[in-house]
């Protein structure tokens, strides 16, 4: 099963699949630490007041699914995994939520969407109402797809995903991204 810790509350799950709303958090509303094959289906996080993502989510074969991120303080969803020294994938995916209102205190660098690692599969996610970047992150291998950004964001917001700095980053597949 899988620890995880949602608006400070720590619960052990033996089923892979997680359906649940949490709000009004001081930190993180979900962290889910070094976890494998977890799944957040229909899930609906708000009012997270921490620095951090409302959802973060570190590992492999972990999913964020059709759900609502709205109301952070910081980044949206954070999805982290896959081994960047021997780019093993980590068949990780970020696909079809709707994430509003984040990055209420942390006014730049908290996007809607964070990723870092290898093999991250981003799309169909709607990114709204926000001061600064829809997605930002590093890694190699990652694929982007139809996620359209807010047309109220700020003009320096980047209309494709803004790729880590780090030397070495391969080239990362957009497909039909609309801006």
């Amino acid at each position: 099963g899988a620890a995880v810790d949602a608006a400070g509350f720590t619960a052990s799950y033996s089923q892979p699949s997680l359906l649940f709303t949490a709000s009004y958090s001081q930190g993180a509303a979900v962290d889910a630490a070094g976890c494998s094959s977890v799944s957040f289906l229909s899930t609906s996080v708000s009012n997270s007041g921490g620095a951090g993502s409302c959802i973060a989510i570190s590992g492999d074969s972990n999913t964020i699914r059709d759900s609502t991120v709205s109301g952070c303080a910081g980044a949206g969803v954070s999805v982290d995994g896959g081994d960047t020294e021997t780019l093993r994938g980590s068949n990780s995916s970020v696909v079809g939520n709707y994430i509003s209102n984040f990055s209420r205190l942390v006014r730049t660098y908290a996007p809607g969407v964070h990723f870092d690692g290898v093999g991250l599969h981003v799309g169909n996610n709607s990114v709204r109402h926000a001061p600064h970047s829809c997605m930002t992150g590093g890694g190699s291998n990652h694929v982007f797809q139809h996620t359209p950004r807010s047309p109220e964001s700020t003009l320096d917001s980047p209309r494709l995903p803004e790729i880590g700095r780090a030397v070495g980053l391969r080239a990362q597949p957009a497909r039909a991204l609309r801006v």
